[in-house]
Protein backbone atom coordinates (compact mmCIF):
# COMPACT_ATOMS: atom_id res chain seq x y z
CA UNK A 1 0.00 0.00 0.00
CA UNK A 2 1.34 3.43 -1.13
CA UNK A 3 0.12 6.92 -0.22
CA UNK A 4 1.24 10.61 -1.53
CA UNK A 5 0.50 13.63 0.07
CA UNK A 6 1.38 17.28 -0.89
CA UNK A 7 0.64 19.66 2.57
CA UNK A 8 2.93 18.66 5.55
CA UNK A 9 0.34 18.81 7.80
CA UNK A 10 -1.50 16.23 6.14
CA UNK A 11 1.72 14.14 6.20
CA UNK A 12 1.92 14.73 10.11
CA UNK A 13 -2.06 13.77 10.76
CA UNK A 14 -1.36 10.76 8.72
CA UNK A 15 2.25 9.83 10.47
CA UNK A 16 -0.21 9.90 13.80
CA UNK A 17 -2.73 7.75 12.97
CA UNK A 18 -0.69 5.09 11.64
CA UNK A 19 1.37 5.56 15.09
CA UNK A 20 -2.01 4.92 16.67
CA UNK A 21 -3.09 2.30 14.95
CA UNK A 22 0.33 0.41 15.73
CA UNK A 23 0.06 1.00 19.39
CA UNK A 24 -3.94 -0.47 19.44
CA UNK A 25 -2.80 -3.51 17.20
CA UNK A 26 0.00 -4.30 19.98
CA UNK A 27 -2.17 -3.57 22.60
CA UNK A 28 -4.66 -6.10 20.83
CA UNK A 29 -2.47 -8.64 20.57
CA UNK A 30 -0.45 -8.45 24.19
CA UNK A 31 -4.29 -9.39 25.14
CA UNK A 32 -4.71 -12.46 22.47
CA UNK A 33 -3.89 -15.77 24.01
CA UNK A 34 -0.64 -17.32 22.74
CA UNK A 35 -0.86 -19.99 20.86
CA UNK A 36 2.23 -22.36 20.01
CA UNK A 37 4.17 -22.49 16.76
CA UNK A 38 5.18 -25.14 15.15
CA UNK A 39 8.82 -25.04 16.24
CA UNK A 40 7.43 -25.70 19.50
CA UNK A 41 9.24 -28.44 21.40
CA UNK A 42 6.33 -31.23 21.92
CA UNK A 43 8.34 -33.32 24.45
CA UNK A 44 11.43 -32.81 26.97
CA UNK A 45 13.24 -36.46 28.41
CA UNK A 46 9.78 -38.45 29.56
CA UNK A 47 7.57 -35.48 29.43
CA UNK A 48 4.82 -34.45 27.31
CA UNK A 49 5.02 -30.80 26.37
CA UNK A 50 0.86 -29.70 26.12
CA UNK A 51 -0.18 -26.30 26.05
CA UNK A 52 -0.98 -24.34 27.82
CA UNK A 53 2.79 -25.58 29.44
CA UNK A 54 5.47 -24.85 26.75
CA UNK A 55 9.18 -24.47 26.57
CA UNK A 56 10.56 -21.29 24.85
CA UNK A 57 9.67 -17.85 23.84
CA UNK A 58 5.54 -17.94 22.55
CA UNK A 59 5.34 -21.27 22.90
CA UNK A 60 3.34 -21.13 26.69
CA UNK A 61 0.51 -19.12 28.42
CA UNK A 62 2.18 -16.46 30.89
CA UNK A 63 2.98 -18.75 33.94
CA UNK A 64 3.63 -22.05 32.38
CA UNK A 65 6.91 -21.62 30.64
CA UNK A 66 9.06 -24.66 31.15
CA UNK A 67 12.98 -25.50 30.60
CA UNK A 68 14.51 -28.23 28.62
CA UNK A 69 17.21 -29.19 30.46
CA UNK A 70 20.22 -31.62 30.73
CA UNK A 71 21.01 -33.88 33.73
CA UNK A 72 24.43 -33.91 35.39
CA UNK A 73 25.84 -36.54 33.78
CA UNK A 74 24.66 -35.46 30.06
CA UNK A 75 22.80 -38.08 28.87
CA UNK A 76 19.52 -37.02 29.14
CA UNK A 77 16.89 -33.99 29.52
CA UNK A 78 14.50 -33.36 32.26
CA UNK A 79 11.48 -30.68 32.26
CA UNK A 80 11.82 -28.08 34.57
CA UNK A 81 9.54 -25.20 36.22
CA UNK A 82 11.81 -23.22 37.50
CA UNK A 83 14.11 -25.66 39.84
CA UNK A 84 11.32 -27.78 40.19
CA UNK A 85 11.59 -31.12 37.94
CA UNK A 86 8.27 -31.97 36.30
CA UNK A 87 7.04 -35.24 35.79
CA UNK A 88 3.89 -35.51 33.77
CA UNK A 89 1.44 -32.80 32.89
CA UNK A 90 -2.12 -33.59 33.11
CA UNK A 91 -4.71 -31.23 30.69
CA UNK A 92 -7.88 -33.23 31.89
CA UNK A 93 -7.65 -32.91 35.67
CA UNK A 94 -5.70 -29.47 35.67
CA UNK A 95 -3.05 -31.44 37.34
CA UNK A 96 1.42 -31.39 37.35
CA UNK A 97 3.25 -33.73 39.07
CA UNK A 98 6.78 -32.10 40.20
CA UNK A 99 9.17 -32.95 42.25
CA UNK A 100 9.38 -31.14 45.74
CA UNK A 101 12.53 -30.73 48.15
CA UNK A 102 12.77 -32.86 51.28
CA UNK A 103 13.79 -30.89 54.80
CA UNK A 104 15.78 -32.35 57.36
CA UNK A 105 16.98 -31.74 60.68
CA UNK A 106 19.82 -34.42 61.50
CA UNK A 107 22.28 -34.68 64.86
CA UNK A 108 25.24 -34.56 64.64
CA UNK A 109 27.46 -37.50 65.86
CA UNK A 110 30.60 -36.04 67.55
CA UNK A 111 29.47 -33.12 69.03
CA UNK A 112 25.94 -34.93 69.90
CA UNK A 113 24.14 -31.90 69.35
CA UNK A 114 21.43 -31.02 66.54
CA UNK A 115 23.16 -28.63 64.07
CA UNK A 116 22.52 -29.97 60.70
CA UNK A 117 19.22 -28.23 59.62
CA UNK A 118 17.98 -27.83 56.05
CA UNK A 119 14.51 -26.35 55.32
CA UNK A 120 13.16 -25.45 52.19
CA UNK A 121 9.51 -23.14 51.20
CA UNK A 122 7.50 -22.80 48.01
CA UNK A 123 5.65 -20.07 47.06
CA UNK A 124 3.33 -20.08 44.47
CA UNK A 125 0.74 -17.45 44.81
CA UNK A 126 2.01 -15.00 41.54
CA UNK A 127 1.64 -18.51 39.99
CA UNK A 128 -1.40 -20.57 37.87
CA UNK A 129 -0.38 -22.97 40.51
CA UNK A 130 -1.68 -24.06 44.24
CA UNK A 131 -1.24 -27.18 45.96
CA UNK A 132 -3.42 -30.00 45.47
CA UNK A 133 -5.49 -30.51 49.06
CA UNK A 134 -6.74 -33.73 48.45
CA UNK A 135 -3.79 -35.52 46.70
CA UNK A 136 -0.96 -33.93 48.95
CA UNK A 137 0.03 -34.33 52.93
CA UNK A 138 2.26 -32.50 54.47
CA UNK A 139 4.47 -36.05 56.19
CA UNK A 140 6.94 -35.93 58.63
CA UNK A 141 9.40 -38.74 59.69
CA UNK A 142 12.31 -39.48 62.91
CA UNK A 143 12.40 -40.67 65.81
CA UNK A 144 11.62 -37.45 67.68
CA UNK A 145 10.79 -35.06 64.98
CA UNK A 146 8.55 -32.30 65.42
CA UNK A 147 7.78 -30.45 62.39
CA UNK A 148 5.31 -27.89 60.68
CA UNK A 149 4.75 -25.72 57.68
CA UNK A 150 3.73 -22.66 57.82
CA UNK A 151 1.42 -20.76 55.12
CA UNK A 152 -0.09 -17.15 54.56
CA UNK A 153 -2.49 -17.90 56.85
CA UNK A 154 -2.63 -21.73 58.53
CA UNK A 155 0.08 -23.67 60.76
CA UNK A 156 -0.16 -27.45 60.21
CA UNK A 157 2.44 -29.88 62.08
CA UNK A 158 2.82 -33.24 63.67
CA UNK A 159 5.14 -35.44 65.89
CA UNK A 160 6.44 -38.51 65.03
CA UNK A 161 8.14 -40.24 67.83
CA UNK A 162 8.98 -43.90 68.46
CA UNK A 163 10.17 -45.16 72.03
CA UNK A 164 9.79 -48.91 72.72
CA UNK A 165 9.43 -48.33 76.31
CA UNK A 166 6.30 -45.89 76.03
CA UNK A 167 4.99 -48.17 73.54
CA UNK A 168 5.22 -46.60 70.02
CA UNK A 169 6.95 -48.88 68.00
CA UNK A 170 6.83 -47.69 64.16
CA UNK A 171 5.86 -50.31 61.87
CA UNK A 172 6.23 -50.45 58.34
CA UNK A 173 3.98 -49.18 56.10
CA UNK A 174 1.78 -47.42 58.98
CA UNK A 175 2.04 -43.66 59.21
CA UNK A 176 0.09 -43.21 62.67
CA UNK A 177 2.42 -41.06 64.62
CA UNK A 178 4.87 -43.91 66.00
CA UNK A 179 7.77 -43.17 63.49
CA UNK A 180 6.16 -40.83 60.57
CA UNK A 181 3.34 -38.63 60.98
CA UNK A 182 0.87 -36.75 58.46
CA UNK A 183 -1.09 -33.42 58.15
CA UNK A 184 -4.01 -33.06 55.66
CA UNK A 185 -3.58 -29.66 54.18
CA UNK A 186 -6.19 -26.72 53.78
CA UNK A 187 -8.12 -25.43 51.08
CA UNK A 188 -6.36 -23.60 48.23
CA UNK A 189 -2.51 -23.31 49.77
CA UNK A 190 -0.15 -21.67 47.73
CA UNK A 191 2.92 -21.33 50.30
CA UNK A 192 4.46 -22.97 52.95
CA UNK A 193 7.91 -23.34 54.61
CA UNK A 194 9.20 -25.87 56.78
CA UNK A 195 10.32 -25.82 60.29
CA UNK A 196 11.46 -28.02 62.83
CA UNK A 197 11.38 -27.50 66.81
CA UNK A 198 15.03 -28.56 67.38
CA UNK A 199 14.33 -29.69 70.99
CA UNK A 200 12.69 -32.74 69.59
CA UNK A 201 15.82 -34.25 68.17
CA UNK A 202 17.38 -37.58 68.48
CA UNK A 203 20.76 -36.71 70.11
CA UNK A 204 19.70 -38.65 73.30
CA UNK A 205 20.18 -41.95 70.52
CA UNK A 206 23.79 -41.26 69.61
CA UNK A 207 25.67 -42.86 71.83
CA UNK A 208 23.15 -45.60 72.43
CA UNK A 209 23.07 -46.87 68.72
CA UNK A 210 26.56 -47.47 67.06
CA UNK A 211 26.90 -46.23 63.35
CA UNK A 212 23.36 -45.02 63.47
CA UNK A 213 21.98 -42.26 61.20
CA UNK A 214 19.09 -40.20 62.79
CA UNK A 215 17.63 -37.47 60.85
CA UNK A 216 14.02 -35.93 60.93
CA UNK A 217 12.97 -35.52 57.45
CA UNK A 218 9.49 -33.05 56.80
CA UNK A 219 7.88 -32.32 53.11
CA UNK A 220 4.96 -31.43 51.64
CA UNK A 221 4.29 -34.55 49.05
CA UNK A 222 1.62 -36.67 46.93
CA UNK A 223 0.17 -39.05 49.57
CA UNK A 224 0.13 -42.16 47.42
CA UNK A 225 3.77 -41.70 46.03
CA UNK A 226 4.89 -42.62 50.27
CA UNK A 227 5.04 -46.14 51.69
CA UNK A 228 6.74 -45.80 55.24
CA UNK A 229 9.86 -48.17 56.31
CA UNK A 230 11.26 -48.29 59.73
CA UNK A 231 14.80 -48.34 58.45
CA UNK A 232 14.17 -44.45 57.50
CA UNK A 233 14.19 -43.98 61.47
CA UNK A 234 18.19 -45.19 61.96
CA UNK A 235 19.34 -44.54 58.22
CA UNK A 236 19.51 -41.52 55.32
CA UNK A 237 17.36 -44.31 53.22
CA UNK A 238 14.39 -41.98 53.32
CA UNK A 239 16.48 -38.99 51.78
CA UNK A 240 18.61 -41.20 49.38
CA UNK A 241 16.00 -43.51 48.31
CA UNK A 242 14.51 -40.10 46.38
CA UNK A 243 17.78 -38.38 46.09
CA UNK A 244 16.34 -35.55 48.33
CA UNK A 245 12.84 -34.77 46.24
CA UNK A 246 9.65 -36.35 46.73
CA UNK A 247 6.55 -35.87 44.47
CA UNK A 248 4.07 -33.01 44.48
CA UNK A 249 0.80 -32.17 43.42
CA UNK A 250 -0.03 -29.14 41.90
CA UNK A 251 -3.43 -27.84 40.44
CA UNK A 252 -3.26 -25.51 37.91
CA UNK A 253 -5.87 -23.20 36.30
CA UNK A 254 -6.05 -20.63 33.48
CA UNK A 255 -7.33 -16.75 33.63
CA UNK A 256 -8.16 -15.49 36.99
CA UNK A 257 -12.21 -14.54 36.35
CA UNK A 258 -14.97 -17.37 35.63
CA UNK A 259 -16.20 -19.33 32.67
CA UNK A 260 -19.34 -16.68 32.16
CA UNK A 261 -16.91 -13.41 32.45
CA UNK A 262 -13.77 -15.39 30.22
CA UNK A 263 -16.14 -16.35 27.82
CA UNK A 264 -17.00 -13.11 26.80
CA UNK A 265 -13.60 -11.66 25.76
CA UNK A 266 -12.95 -13.69 22.43
CA UNK A 267 -9.45 -12.53 21.79
CA UNK A 268 -7.82 -13.87 25.56
CA UNK A 269 -10.90 -16.97 26.27
CA UNK A 270 -8.47 -19.87 26.33
CA UNK A 271 -10.64 -22.80 25.53
CA UNK A 272 -10.00 -22.59 21.59
CA UNK A 273 -11.46 -26.04 20.22
CA UNK A 274 -14.90 -25.56 18.55
CA UNK A 275 -15.59 -28.95 20.54
CA UNK A 276 -14.07 -27.84 23.91
CA UNK A 277 -16.35 -26.76 27.45
CA UNK A 278 -15.19 -24.22 30.61
CA UNK A 279 -14.95 -25.52 33.87
CA UNK A 280 -15.14 -23.18 36.93
CA UNK A 281 -11.88 -23.94 38.96
CA UNK A 282 -12.88 -25.51 42.59
CA UNK A 283 -10.22 -23.95 43.89
CA UNK A 284 -10.10 -20.27 44.19
CA UNK A 285 -10.46 -18.18 40.78
CA UNK A 286 -9.85 -19.43 37.31
CA UNK A 287 -11.31 -22.28 34.81
CA UNK A 288 -10.04 -25.21 33.02
CA UNK A 289 -11.11 -26.40 29.69
CA UNK A 290 -12.19 -29.87 28.36
CA UNK A 291 -13.06 -31.51 25.35
CA UNK A 292 -16.36 -32.41 25.01
CA UNK A 293 -17.60 -36.00 25.10
CA UNK A 294 -17.23 -38.09 22.31
CA UNK A 295 -13.57 -36.36 21.85
CA UNK A 296 -10.68 -36.18 23.04
CA UNK A 297 -7.58 -34.04 22.67
CA UNK A 298 -5.83 -30.25 23.80
CA UNK A 299 -8.76 -27.56 24.27
CA UNK A 300 -6.54 -25.26 24.53
CA UNK A 301 -5.44 -25.13 20.89
CA UNK A 302 -7.72 -24.52 17.79
CA UNK A 303 -8.84 -27.76 16.61
CA UNK A 304 -7.12 -29.65 19.49
CA UNK A 305 -10.37 -31.31 20.14
CA UNK A 306 -11.07 -34.13 17.97
CA UNK A 307 -13.82 -36.59 17.60
CA UNK A 308 -13.28 -40.30 19.17
CA UNK A 309 -13.85 -43.01 17.06
CA UNK A 310 -15.80 -45.52 19.39
CA UNK A 311 -16.13 -48.33 16.95
CA UNK A 312 -12.82 -48.22 16.96
CA UNK A 313 -11.24 -47.79 20.56
CA UNK A 314 -13.77 -49.53 22.42
CA UNK A 315 -12.56 -52.96 22.17
CA UNK A 316 -15.12 -55.25 21.48
CA UNK A 317 -16.82 -52.62 19.28
CA UNK A 318 -20.70 -51.50 20.81
CA UNK A 319 -22.09 -52.96 17.88
CA UNK A 320 -19.23 -55.38 16.04
CA UNK A 321 -20.11 -55.45 11.99
CA UNK A 322 -21.87 -52.21 11.75
CA UNK A 323 -20.79 -50.24 14.19
CA UNK A 324 -20.27 -46.24 12.50
CA UNK A 325 -18.78 -43.10 13.73
CA UNK A 326 -20.46 -40.09 13.52
CA UNK A 327 -19.60 -36.69 15.15
CA UNK A 328 -18.63 -37.01 19.12
CA UNK A 329 -20.89 -40.62 19.02
CA UNK A 330 -21.60 -43.65 17.02
CA UNK A 331 -24.71 -45.07 15.33
CA UNK A 332 -25.73 -48.61 15.24
CA UNK A 333 -27.93 -48.53 12.15
CA UNK A 334 -28.68 -52.57 11.89
CA UNK A 335 -29.86 -53.21 14.87
CA UNK A 336 -33.18 -54.38 15.40
CA UNK A 337 -35.49 -52.69 18.36
CA UNK A 338 -35.58 -55.72 21.41
CA UNK A 339 -37.91 -58.61 20.32
CA UNK A 340 -41.18 -58.62 22.08
CA UNK A 341 -40.27 -62.88 22.64
CA UNK A 342 -38.44 -62.91 25.26
CA UNK A 343 -41.17 -61.29 27.37
CA UNK A 344 -43.63 -63.43 26.06
CA UNK A 345 -41.84 -66.32 26.97
CA UNK A 346 -41.05 -64.56 30.50
CA UNK A 347 -44.70 -64.18 30.95
CA UNK A 348 -45.79 -67.49 29.74
CA UNK A 349 -43.44 -68.97 32.05
CA UNK A 350 -44.70 -67.28 34.78
CA UNK A 351 -48.16 -67.96 34.33
CA UNK A 352 -47.21 -72.04 33.56
CA UNK A 353 -45.73 -71.89 37.19
CA UNK A 354 -48.73 -70.57 38.49
CA UNK A 355 -50.71 -73.02 37.14
CA UNK A 356 -48.78 -75.67 38.33
CA UNK A 357 -48.62 -74.13 41.38
CA UNK A 358 -52.10 -73.89 42.51
CA UNK A 359 -52.67 -77.75 40.28
CA UNK A 360 -50.01 -78.77 43.64
CA UNK A 361 -51.78 -77.37 46.20
CA UNK A 362 -55.49 -78.36 45.14
CA UNK A 363 -53.83 -81.56 44.40
CA UNK A 364 -52.75 -81.70 48.18
CA UNK A 365 -55.63 -80.51 49.65
CA UNK A 366 -57.41 -83.22 48.00
CA UNK A 367 -55.66 -86.39 49.66
CA UNK A 368 -55.41 -84.47 52.96
CA UNK A 369 -58.96 -84.59 52.47
CA UNK A 370 -59.34 -87.88 51.74
CA UNK A 371 -57.09 -89.40 54.11
CA UNK A 372 -59.42 -86.73 56.52
CA UNK A 373 -62.36 -88.83 55.54
CA UNK A 374 -60.68 -92.39 55.85
CA UNK A 375 -59.24 -91.56 59.52
CA UNK A 376 -62.93 -90.65 60.15
CA UNK A 377 -64.48 -93.44 59.16
CA UNK A 378 -61.77 -95.56 60.14
CA UNK A 379 -63.14 -93.64 63.89
CA UNK A 380 -66.78 -94.48 63.43
CA UNK A 381 -65.56 -98.42 62.59
CA UNK A 382 -64.45 -98.82 65.75
CA UNK A 383 -67.12 -96.65 68.41
CA UNK A 384 -69.69 -98.84 66.28
CA UNK A 385 -68.36 -102.35 66.72
CA UNK A 386 -66.55 -102.92 63.69
CA UNK A 387 -64.03 -105.04 65.57
CA UNK A 388 -66.62 -106.90 67.14
CA UNK A 389 -68.53 -107.65 63.76
CA UNK A 390 -65.42 -108.74 62.44
CA UNK A 391 -64.47 -111.09 65.01
CA UNK A 392 -68.20 -112.63 64.64
CA UNK A 393 -67.50 -113.14 60.96
CA UNK A 394 -63.93 -114.48 61.60
CA UNK A 395 -65.91 -117.48 63.59
CA UNK A 396 -68.22 -117.90 61.94
CA UNK A 397 -66.76 -117.77 58.49
CA UNK A 398 -69.12 -115.44 57.26
CA UNK A 399 -72.44 -118.29 57.14
CA UNK A 400 -74.45 -116.38 59.93
CA UNK A 401 -73.44 -112.56 58.15
CA UNK A 402 -73.75 -110.65 54.95
CA UNK A 403 -72.06 -107.99 54.37
CA UNK A 404 -73.22 -104.93 52.34
CA UNK A 405 -71.50 -102.26 50.82
CA UNK A 406 -72.36 -98.62 50.64
CA UNK A 407 -73.29 -98.59 46.95
CA UNK A 408 -75.36 -101.18 47.57
CA UNK A 409 -76.97 -100.21 50.92
CA UNK A 410 -78.08 -97.02 49.30
CA UNK A 411 -79.61 -98.87 46.24
CA UNK A 412 -81.30 -101.04 49.00
CA UNK A 413 -83.02 -98.17 50.56
CA UNK A 414 -83.91 -96.08 48.02
CA UNK A 415 -80.76 -93.70 48.98
CA UNK A 416 -81.39 -93.95 52.33
CA UNK A 417 -85.52 -93.06 51.90
CA UNK A 418 -86.94 -91.60 55.34
CA UNK A 419 -89.78 -93.89 54.19
CA UNK A 420 -87.91 -97.13 55.08
CA UNK A 421 -87.02 -96.08 59.11
CA UNK A 422 -88.16 -98.68 61.27
CA UNK A 423 -86.85 -96.83 64.56
CA UNK A 424 -84.27 -95.21 66.02
CA UNK A 425 -81.89 -95.89 68.87
CA UNK A 426 -79.11 -94.59 70.90
CA UNK A 427 -76.06 -95.15 68.67
CA UNK A 428 -77.96 -95.75 65.08
CA UNK A 429 -80.84 -96.07 63.22
CA UNK A 430 -83.44 -99.09 61.56
CA UNK A 431 -83.99 -99.34 57.87
CA UNK A 432 -86.09 -101.11 55.77
CA UNK A 433 -84.19 -102.55 52.93
CA UNK A 434 -84.28 -104.60 49.91
CA UNK A 435 -82.01 -106.34 48.56
CA UNK A 436 -81.44 -108.45 45.13
CA UNK A 437 -80.18 -111.24 47.53
CA UNK A 438 -82.17 -110.67 50.61
CA UNK A 439 -83.80 -108.48 52.93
Amino acid sequence: MSFCCNNPIDIVHMLLLLLFGIIVTQQFQSKAAVLPGPSCPKKCGDVDIVFPFGIGADCAMEGFKLDCNKTKDGRSNVTYWYDMPVMNISLLHGEVRMKNYISYMCSNHSTGSTIDVSTYYLELSDSPFTFSEHLNVFTVVGINTLAYMVGHINVLGCLAQSWPANNRSARDGVCDGAGCCQVALTHNMSYYKVEFAERYNATAYINSTYGAEYCGYAAMMEAAAFHFRTAYLNTRDFWEENDGRVPVILDWVVGNETCDVASKKADSYACRSNNSRCIDSSNGVGYLCNCTDGYSGNPYLIDGCQDIDECVVNVPPPCPGHCTNIPGNYSCPNDKPPSSSGAVVLAVGLSTGVVIVVIAITCTHLLLERKKLANIKQKYFHEHGGMLLLQEISLKQGTGFSVFTEAELSEATHKFDDKNILGRGGHALCTKARSRTAV
